[in-house]
């Protein structure tokens, strides 16, 4: 006899019952065989999600996206024709560059392959369709495989093969978004004058969450005297949002937030920079290497809301308030990159 009324006891009979459909056991089965089931199909998750993290790190990727797509990209259907040698192995600018891998180039290279085959084969349909075009393909070709050894990137090479493929238009880099974690690595590793552990974290919080950037704000900061503090508010932006593609608005907010922040925290000093290219009274920041990127996140996020709030504080108030803050978080195990 159940205590439970009539209708709510149907109701656990027929979710029973659609359990059971959706598990594919027998409609006959007991509770334990569908909890065992159950269990079953809970183990078999994570066994697959370990066997994902296995082939994903075997590969070199971060991402099992990232890996899926690369896959993706080795079936898709490409003309049968043969390219030059040359093809095989990514070029010297690729590899030797900031920032530079030559396991990555190489995963670069299957898409490349792809696009220039595409060329191939389109002008090769061309010659098809008239004998007098061979000596224009030819040298188009040849063209080719000039701006490949020379080029430095992919992406521009690629897009050379699609002009002739696809009646390519230039992109409005204002409407291009793209990944950061490959430029931002770049140039924060060359940098010396951050936080070295909270630099290492974001970069790994922006390869695997994706974060993303309008392209001409890429060729932005290219430009900027500083490029690399400009990437670490960026990215330290997008941790904070858990916006994979920060405000412009947020990011100067939160550049100013951490400079005061750090300051309250006393988590470094001023130095005497070693950068001979600069005067010998030039000075840089030297961080304390223990700072971690949740001690800097808890930080801003106490300054904040102190600025929020009641402003009668006075400045050792607060340093002792954000201190305390950023304490509160230095015991935990395991500090990882999500807020």
């Amino acid at each position: 006899m159940s205590l439970l009324p009539e209708r709510e006891l149907q109701a656990v009979e027929a979710w029973f019952s659609d359990l059971k459909e959706a598990l594919g056991v027998s409609e006959g089965a007991d509770r334990g065989r569908v909890l065992a089931s159950v269990r079953k199909l809970v183990a078999d998750n994570d066994s697959y999600n370990n066997e994902k993290r296995v082939v994903t790190a075997a590969f070199a990727y971060n991402r099992w996206g990232d890996l899926y797509t690369w896959a993706k990209e080795k079936l898709v259907a490409v003309p049968e024709v043969e390219l030059p040698e040359v093809f095989s192995e990514p070029p010297n600018g690729w590899v030797f560059r900031p920032g530079g891998d030559y396991d990555k180039a190489q995963k670069r290279l299957v898409k490349t392959r792809l696009r220039v085959k595409e060329l191939w084969a389109y002008l090769d349909g061309v010659v098809a369709a008239d004998l007098t075009a061979s000596e224009w393909a030819e040298s188009i070709k040849s063209q080719a495989v000039t701006e490949f050894v020379a080029s430095k990137e992919a992406e521009n090479f690629e897009k050379l093969c699609l002009a002739f493929v696809r009646n390519y238009e230039e992109e409005d880099p204002g409407e291009v978004w793209v990944e950061v974690a490959e430029e931002a690595t770049a140039t924060l590793e060359l940098d010396a004058d951050l936080p070295v552990e909270v630099v290492s974290e974001l970069l790994s919080y922006a390869g695997e969450a994706g974060v993303e950037a309008q392209r001409k704000l890429v060729a932005n900061y290219r430009d900027r005297r500083s490029p690399a503090r400009c990437w670490f508010a960026f990215l330290l932006t997008a941790y904070l949002y858990q916006n994979n593609r920060p405000e412009d608005q947020d990011v100067f907010e939160v550049q100013r937030l951490f400079g005061e922040a750090a300051e309250l925290l006393e988590c470094y000093e001023v130095v005497k920079t070693d950068d001979a290219t600069l005067p010998s009274h030039f000075s840089k920041r030297s961080y304390d290497p223990a700072l971690t990127l949740k001690e800097v996140a808890e930080a801003v996020k106490k300054l904040t809301e102190l600025k929020q709030g009641d402003l009668t504080g006075t400045r050792d108030d607060w340093r002792e308030a954000v201190k305390a803050a950023a304490s509160a978080v230095t015991e935990e195990k395991g500090v990882t990159t999500t807020a």
